[in-house]
């Protein structure tokens, strides 16, 4: 492997991704039916789970545990900021003590930093790190 050019690696690299791109295809094609029986069995099921629920706290609940296993319902709700990020911002610090908790701050987002970094010498915005992992990609 050490005679190899950098030429030779890259076509055998893109040769070999193409390869699982096809044979993943393929692969996603032959499951399709098995996933849809899937789909419709478990609608079926959430049918009969529905038609037996009860409810608590205005979603429905409901089991149903057997030998081969169980089934049931559960309902996952995520919210996002509808309209203007600053008038939400301004809501929860009209009264933080009660609302603060509902204001998540992920990761800052990249562009920003950078150019904060640009106008300051490179330095870093205080209380951020940074982290880097350098990976070789190939593509077409």
């Amino acid at each position: 492997m050490n005679d190899r050019t950098p030429a030779s690696l890259i076509a055998e690299i893109l040769q070999l991704d193409g390869w699982i791109d096809q044979q993943s295809a393929k692969f996603t094609e032959f499951l399709k039916p098995h996933r849809e029986q899937i789909e419709a069995l478990k609608n079926k099921l959430q049918e009969f789970l529905l038609a037996n629920a009860k409810q608590e706290g205005g979603h429905p609940k409901a089991s149903f545990s057997c030998n081969e296993g169980t089934a049931y319902l559960s309902t996952t709700t995520s919210y996002s900021i509808d309209g203007d990020k600053t008038v939400f911002l301004d809501w929860v610090l009209e009264k933080w003590d009660d609302r603060g908790d509902m204001l998540a701050i992920g990761s800052p987002y990249v562009n920003p930093v950078r150019a904060y970094m640009d106008s300051n010498e490179g330095h870093l915005p205080p209380h951020l790190k940074s982290s880097s992992i350098t990976r070789c990609n190939v593509k077409k």
